[in-house]
């Protein structure tokens, strides 16, 4: 049986902001920096574009119309006294969108195909010429009308491996620009990128990751490049010869130039103000942290994007003053966040590693050590015997559990793990008592603990062949447990497979085979005695099995939203045997189901329009966490 959702809104409940993971990495920042809008800036992130109005203004999420929130550039393009500048921004999966005056992102068909966009260059008369450049890992691309066709910039490049581009300030007479590479190659062009020759005599062989020039170029012909692990260094003469100007054996990710006399630049350890004419350095900011962009304005306003540490705003009032930087703390843009809870404890992990810990329901946050592992691909927690938090880290080093005496990770067993490698885990519903976890190793294997992890032994399942995504246990028994297995078919979709023991995986039955789109799928698995119903998610559909009574048969039920929508968490309320509620969220909304998931019903727009990661029902209140790590309460 199918059902579709047509229920109206129900506006009744309303977010409160209770907490955040404050930070998270900012690969990208722009500012608007002339012009109607002047001191608008944008920030990317892999949770989407935030924005903000002036200096000191709030910072919004500004996602709507972007189906891809790993966003790797932004830029600002044209803007004059009379009208703002065009948003731009680039996604990882090789997408441009352009910010329409709704505040919705338009996508830029024009540019599918082309490749991962990592730096964007609009001319700076691109209200005249409408002319951007986009950089990808395999060359460089132009647009001469604002993005409706795309030409190939690359005769005359040996390595198209594009990092950084400046154009001149007089671009629109010069048609000057040059391009740094990741093999260690400066190239320039004097005809609008139609043509390149090399412009790095004197650069050290090395990456050149950023690019800044004076705007006196027509004048001090004097412009700036970043190296990898090799400082900041300058030519003078409109790029035919380099020197090193400051910052030796530094990395250099990005640089800024607002006036002739100042430079800012950002590396791997922090954020530094330098004398363009001396190379005097002085670090502005905490020392140690990795600043991955940089942008500024001759006002004296600067934006520095940091790996981890969020964004910083400095603030200059004259020239030789003392800046001052300004975090901002109400930033949360960890992506994308896995949470594992534990009673109030929430602990949280994202995709570059860094970890935090709140003891209140998300409301404080602190940080905490990350185990050791090049990549960690799950959390799992549950409580000990004495009703503690127990947390279990699977990773690329196998599994990790937090020693909370000691506030380290130690290895458990990681030498029962395949590859040394541990992709998911579950922890039993009576932890506490028996000591029991699951563990996904890499080609369908799964390992059994019934001790906390010291000793294990291995469950053979039936899917030879077949990725396993994950392994559940019943709310209620540490015996019954469902494995999801997918598979790629030849036209470009997924294969899933449930399958079902009451045995510890002694014995396997297959429960149901769908196809999807993507090789994930949410579940949830309510206590329920009469129906014994399991719910999964994937895209816009939520497929139910459920035991029927009279006669006892499994029946399976798929429910299906607009297709423009995808399902991100599925959460059954405490009572599900007797209210028969749980809910849903998806990229478009809140629904809930008062009928065991047969027909849903839309119930609350998402706080602030981003989408939920986690969700968790009480009789009185909705909890929930926001991509980037934002945490909410609804009063029900």
């Amino acid at each position: 049986m199918t059902t579709m959702s047509h229920l109206p809104p129900n506006q009744a409940i309303e977010w409160e902001e209770i907490g955040a993971w404050q930070a998270g990495t900012v690969v990208g920042v722009a500012l608007q920096k002339s012009g109607h809008g002047r001191g608008r800036g944008l920030l990317a992130s892999r949770t989407g574009v935030y924005g903000w109005q002036q200096p000191g203004a709030a910072l919004e999420p500004l996602i709507a119309g972007m189906s891809d929130l790993h966003v790797v550039a932004v830029a600002f393009a044209g803007g004059d006294a009379e009208s703002p500048a065009k948003a731009l921004a680039a996604t990882a999966t090789g997408r441009l969108f352009r910010l329409q005056e709704n505040r919705e992102w338009q996508e830029i068909s024009s540019w599918a195909g082309l490749g991962v966009a990592v730096v964007l260059v609009p001319s700076p008369a691109y209200a005249q010429d409408h002319t951007l450049f986009a950089g990808t890992p395999t060359g460089i691309f132009r647009t001469q009308d604002e993005g409706k066709s795309w030409e190939s910039c690359n005769f005359g490049l040996l390595d198209e491996d594009a990092l950084c581009m400046a154009c001149a300030p007089d671009f629109g007479e010069s048609e000057l620009l040059w391009a740094g590479t990741a093999g260690g190659g400066l190239y320039r062009s004097r005809n609008s990128g139609r043509a390149w020759r090399e412009s790095g005599y004197g650069l050290p062989d090395a990456a050149v990751q950023a690019l800044a020039i004076s705007p006196n170029f027509s004048q001090d012909r004097t412009l700036f490049v970043g190296m990898e692990a090799h400082g900041v260094y300058v030519s003078r003469d409109g790029g035919e010869n380099w020197v090193s100007l400051g910052l030796p054996g530094q990395s250099v990710n990005s640089l800024a130039c607002p006036r002739a006399d100042l430079l800012w630049a950002g590396t791997e350890d922090g954020l530094w103000r330098m004398a363009a004419g001396s190379g005097e350095a002085v670090q502005v900011g905490a020392a140690g942290e990795v600043v991955l962009s940089v942008a500024a304005s001759a006002g004296g306003q600067v934006a520095a994007g940091l790996f981890g540490g969020g964004l910083w705003l400095v603030e200059e009032e004259g020239t030789g003053s003392q800046p001052l930087v300004g975090h901002t703390p109400a930033l949360a843009v960890h992506a994308p966040p896995v949470i594992a809870a534990s009673g109030a404890d929430l602990f949280a992990l994202d995709s570059d590693g860094l970890m935090a810990r709140s003891h209140d329901g998300g409301a404080q946050w602190s940080a905490m050590e990350s185990a050791t592992a090049e990549s960690i691909f799950a959390l799992g927690a549950g409580l000990d015997g004495e009703g503690s938090p127990s947390l279990f880290a699977a990773t690329d080093m196998g599994l990790s559990r937090w020693d909370p005496a000691q506030a380290l990770w130690q290895e458990v067993a990681s030498e029962v793990f395949p590859d040394q490698t541990a992709l998911a885990l579950a922890l039993s519903p009576t932890f506490g008592s028996d000591q029991t976890l699951l563990v996904v190793a890499p080609g369908g294997a799964l390992q059994l603990s019934q001790d906390g992890g010291a000793t294990w032994r291995s469950i053979t399942g039936p899917w030879r062949g077949q990725s396993l995504l994950r392994a559940q246990f019943a709310p209620d028994t540490p015996r019954e447990v469902i494995a999801l297995t997918v598979q790629p078919t030849d036209v470009g979709h997924f294969d899933v497979t449930a399958w079902h023991t009451i045995d510890l995986g002694e014995s396997w039955e297959v429960l149901a085979n769908f196809s999807s789109g993507v090789p994930a799928v949410m579940t949830a698995w309510p206590e329920d005695a009469q129906e014994h119903a399991l719910f999964l998610a994937t895209q816009h559909r939520v497929v139910k099995l459920y035991n029927q009574i009279e006669p006892p048969e499994l029946q399976v039920h798929q429910h299906f939203f607009d297709e423009r929508l995808s399902v991100t968490v599925l959460a059954p309320a405490p009572d599900y045997a007797e209210s028969h509620s749980i809910w849903a969220a998806t990229t478009g909304g809140l629904y809930r189901s008062v009928d065991c998931g047969m027909s849903w019903g839309l119930m609350a727009e998402l706080p602030l329009g981003l989408p939920l990661i986690w969700l968790e029902v009480s009789a009185t209140h909705l909890h929930a966490i926001t991509l980037g790590g934002r945490v909410w309460r609804a009063t029900l």
